[in-house]
């Protein structure tokens, strides 16, 4: 896969998956290699070419060919997902025709405006729900965690709009998988996980992102609370984690037995490889 200026990303993708692997943040990896973390974020993107410099370092760290990565730059994949850029539309053209007969001042203003009203409308689109509602569909998640039932439902459920509360709105976006909730709120908002944890209990990990959203012109901090079910092991939970790429994120883990499984994971295995070995 290619970016939308042209310029492969399949160094990239391999690089990235070394961090996961060695479950490295980026700003770790950064630190350890001595450059900075919006060059490792545009490397993994392939929206910037690594130096052979840089090349060599993480060939280094990570112990593969530099070869290998000096090829992998230079590669293309799956060439025909090319992303074109979107084409202006008439109207739009007319629009900034009209937009640059005008004094740059005013301009400026009006545009400003302009998103403004473009951000209230896509934020008038978000659903409504009633908070009655969103309990109710928490609790029977809850109390289908400590049913006797062995029946897995597969269907994933996603809510996202905001939640009228007693003097505000709250943003929020919900996913219910059969054993993990997943709730993201705003930064800003991150006091009223503890609303969700009235009804849940306390969670078990949470992380920041940082997002762009459709009624909000600037990248926005979320705040993701993850609740996995007392029926997954934890080794499910661990392997969960792997499968959903989050280990690269700066965890906090509210489920102390949890953060001890996945920090000592590698060196159970390690021990149990040995003693494999030797008997």
């Amino acid at each position: 896969m290619v970016n939308k200026k042209g310029q492969a990303i399949a160094l990239g993708n391999r690089l990235k998956k070394l961090r996961h692997k060695h479950r490295l943040t980026i700003a770790g990896l950064a630190d350890l290699l001595g450059i900075s973390h919006s060059y490792v974020g545009f490397i993994e993107k392939g929206s910037r070419n690594a130096s052979e410099k840089v090349l060599k370092k993480y060939a280094e760290f990570f112990e593969v060919p530099y070869a290998e990565l000096a090829e992998l730059q230079l590669q293309i994949e799956n060439p025909s997902q090319i992303v074109e850029p979107p084409l202006l539309t008439d109207e739009m053209m007319e629009l900034n025709s009209l937009l640059m007969k005008l004094n740059e001042d005013f301009r400026s203003s009006i545009i400003e405006d302009f998103k403004e009203q473009i951000q209230q409308t896509l934020y008038n689109l978000l659903t409504p729900y009633d908070i009655a509602d969103i309990k109710k569909y928490i609790s029977k998640i809850k109390n289908d965690w400590f049913s006797e039932s062995e029946e897995p439902q597969t269907d994933i459920k996603n809510y996202m709009g905001y939640i009228n509360l007693a003097h505000e709105q709250l943003y929020f976006q919900l996913v219910i998988e059969h054993n993990v909730l997943h709730l993201q709120l705003l930064y800003s908002d991150r006091k009223q996980r503890t609303i969700f944890e009235s009804w849940l209990g306390d969670c078990s990990i949470f992380y920041q992102t940082e997002e762009n959203l459709q009624h909000i012109s600037e990248p926005q901090k979320i705040l993701n609370i993850l609740w996995l079910s007392p029926n997954m092991s934890y080794r499910q939970q661990h392997q969960y984690l792997i499968t959903k790429e989050l280990l690269s994120f700066e965890l906090n883990y509210c489920d102390t037995k949890l953060k001890w499984f996945v920090h000592n994971y590698d060196q159970h295995n390690a021990l149990q490889v040995i003693q494999e070995n030797i008997s």
